[in-house]
């Protein structure tokens, strides 16, 4: 709770733009970006997270663009955004 806090808390003067989140687990971030006005993309190499965030996020319509193939790797075109950001996590 302490980190979802001081992130929000980091990005609430931000300008909304594109953003893309790499490493996006479940998707809460992203989604906290979508609600503040952000055009939303993710990319996540762990199959079961990128299918819990779908489940959570684009059901029944589809809102945050997650994916779990970079468009160099799949054939299709680069993109820019506004923000990439990924935040980590720290295990000892």
């Amino acid at each position: 709770m302490m980190r979802r806090a001081a992130v929000l808390d980091a990005i609430k003067d931000w300008i909304p733009g594109t953003v893309l989140e790499f490493g996006f687990g479940t998707g809460i971030f992203a989604y906290e970006f979508y609600l503040r006005g952000f055009e939303c993309s993710g990319y996540e190499v762990e199959s079961k997270s990128f299918d819990i965030a779908n489940e959570l996020f684009n059901k029944p319509t589809k809102i945050i663009d997650f994916t779990n193939e970079m468009p160099e790797i799949s054939g299709g075109g680069l993109r820019l955004f506004s923000c990439i950001r990924s935040f980590g996590t720290h295990r000892r």
